[in-house]
């Protein structure tokens, strides 16, 4: 927690904790969260990502890197390569030499628009559709794998918790400026 001010609740002055949010802005903390759920959640996240790497090695030799491109083409629709670059948070020189590889691996094409010559978009071939598709199928295998052992209760708890959290990083998603 980075800083704390005092409010008004309910006529009575009170201290609430500020922390920084995803997006990078203060938000007000109005409880403490038990750092044994923190701790959950990171290990979670760890099992989760691990179990989606694994989806990985089941689809065509792409490094993860790549895949991570491809998924944000398929997401994102046709773009050109600073978008594509700022999307996926390198320069865009190094964003042209992926693309190059991914080009030649024949997953992704270059494409002019009608309405601009000058413009050049990148988009996913046939291929590069395939590829994430057998990876999100492959993901979601294991995934469902995995909730199978889960008791219906335990289910239907991680169901509305996790609709929670997608809905708070969607929030946070939508405000945040840089996208």
């Amino acid at each position: 927690m980075a800083d704390a001010r005092a409010v008004l609740v309910d006529g009575t002055e009170q201290t609430v904790a500020m922390a920084t949010a995803p997006t990078g802005r203060p938000r007000e903390v109005t409880e403490q969260v038990d750092p044994m759920l923190v701790d959950e959640v990171e290990s979670a996240s760890r099992g989760l990502l691990g179990l989606s790497i694994r989806a990985m090695t089941t689809v065509e030799q792409v490094s993860p890197t790549q895949l991570r491109a491809l998924m944000l083409l398929a997401r994102g629709g046709p773009v050109n390569l600073s978008v594509f670059a700022g999307r996926l948070g390198v320069a865009t020189s190094s964003a042209s030499r992926l693309i190059d590889r991914l080009i030649a691996a024949g997953h992704v094409e270059r494409t002019a628009p009608a309405h601009s010559r000058r413009e050049v978009l990148l988009q996913l071939t046939a291929g590069g559709r395939r590829v994430v598709r057998r990876h999100e199928a492959a993901r979601r295998a294991i995934f469902a794998e995995l909730l199978a052992v889960l008791t219906p209760a335990d289910r239907d708890a991680l169901l509305r918790g996790l609709r929670a959290v997608s809905l708070a990083t969607r929030e946070e998603s939508a405000a945040d400026p840089t996208g």
